[in-house]
């Protein structure tokens, strides 16, 4: 018996040294835009919202059904969605996220940048697109890495719009994740 629970030890112990805390609030937006701030580009309110896969048409499956979306409604693309998460000065981590173009006229696309702050500095980022797009969200997805290393106790994650166009388009964004690498 004693051997079966030496054994379990063995096994658990790698485990738990290979468990990364997951330090993005609600990176699914599965909670609405809750732990997000949303600012914009210029004087007008930011156009990011909150969806799921029942919003939009045809009734098709996105990597985590729910998301945040940029420009809805042909809306000004301005918005600014940010978290600030707490690190550690001198520690490596991967920033993870997905993000597709759901377009319903099949001619526009959508741009989003990410970009990651530590310590007042830029220490990495990652420009997506223009990315052209579709109407099935099971299809539209990719998801990007963005590797950093913190300067500070707290980073700032940023995903900005820089579409050009928005009509019948909006960029999706789900699956926001930051880890220990």
């Amino acid at each position: 018996m004693r051997w079966l629970i030496a054994l379990a030890l063995i096994w658990a112990l790698p485990a738990a040294a290979q468990s990364r805390p997951e330090l993005i609030v609600n990176g699914s937006f599965a909670d609405g835009l809750n732990g997000w701030t949303v600012k914009s580009t210029n004087s007008q309110p930011g156009h990011v919202r909150a969806a799921t896969d029942r919003d939009y048409e045809p009734k098709t499956h996105s990597p985590a059904g729910t998301f945040a979306t940029f420009n809805s409604g042909d809306a000004v693309p301005n918005a600014v969605l940010s978290q600030t998460v707490a690190t550690a000065t001198n520690t490596d981590y991967l920033l993870t996220f997905t993000f597709g173009t759901y377009d319903a006229g099949g001619s526009s696309n959508q741009a989003l940048e990410a970009v990651v702050v530590s310590n007042g500095e830029i220490l990495a980022g990652k420009f997506v697109g223009p990315n052209g797009g579709g109407r099935d969200l099971s299809k539209i997805f990719r998801t990007y890495h963005v590797p950093f290393t913190a300067y500070g106790p707290t980073t700032t994650i940023v995903f900005t719009d820089r579409s050009a166009h928005t009509e019948s388009v909006d960029g999706l964004l789900t699956q926001v994740s930051v880890t220990r690498r």
